[in-house]
């Protein structure tokens, strides 16, 4: 199939960047998304190099397109995962409620993508640990609490790239910063008088299990 695949330009190349993404956010509930890292995978180093355009511009290549779509989503999604002003104006509270849903799901399957592209060593650890600062915010951040689907996205992220984190001082760093960060945001939750729902508490619970173990089990171990 990837052998078929001829990418006659720069915007061809976009579409199919594009379309990857768009599949990957279509499907939510789809378990199987590192199959779609295994596409990029294959396309990145099958796709050809298109020149640049322009003095300051680089070569355009799939793995960049696909980077920056996925930067793109990421920052879309995040400017919209509480409800604005707007919404609350245009949406009936049940709409409203659906569309957030939504969109929370959204993100959460651009996390677990994300995750599979990571161990694929497609993505930079420097991504990962924006992530969790634009998310909920690394140790010590000043932020009282972060939203729980905010919280479940970064537990489901680092339920996948925990075990390959490990390999590295870098990586190892970053869970630790991680790991007090949520103890942190557990304990303000309840010090607050706002104490986290059982299946945020939860979850939290698993990935800190899961290290602790040395990541010997699954989150479906803990069913």
């Amino acid at each position: 199939m990837l052998t078929c695949l001829q990418v006659q330009s720069a915007d061809e190349l976009l579409r199919v960047a594009t379309l990857v993404i768009s599949k990957v956010l279509a499907e939510p509930y789809f378990s199987h998304r590192e199959l779609y890292a295994e596409l990029v995978y294959g396309l990145w180093s099958r796709c050809r190099v298109f020149p640049a355009e322009g003095e300051d511009a680089k070569p355009r290549n799939f793995g960049r397109l696909l980077l920056n779509s996925v930067q793109a989503e990421f920052e879309d999604l995040l400017a919209t995962l509480e409800p604005s002003p707007a919404d609350h104006r245009n949406l009936p509270e049940p709409l409203l409620e659906l569309e957030m849903r939504r969109r929370r799901e959204r993100m959460r399957a651009l996390m677990l993508f994300m995750g599979h592209l990571f161990l694929r060593h497609l993505l930079a650890l420097k991504v990962l640990s924006r992530v969790v600062e634009e998310l909920i915010g690394l140790d010590g951040d000043p932020r009282p609490w972060p939203e729980e689907h905010r919280i479940e996205c970064v537990c489901e992220l680092f339920c996948v790239v925990g075990p390959k984190l490990e390999d590295n001082a870098r990586g190892e760093a970053l869970l630790d910063s991680l790991s007090s960060r949520l103890i942190e945001i557990n304990i303000k939750y309840q010090h607050l008088g706002k104490p986290a729902s059982k299946r945020v508490e939860y979850q939290i619970f698993v990935l800190l299990q899961m290290r602790k173990t040395g990541w010997e089990d699954t989150p479906d171990d803990w069913q």
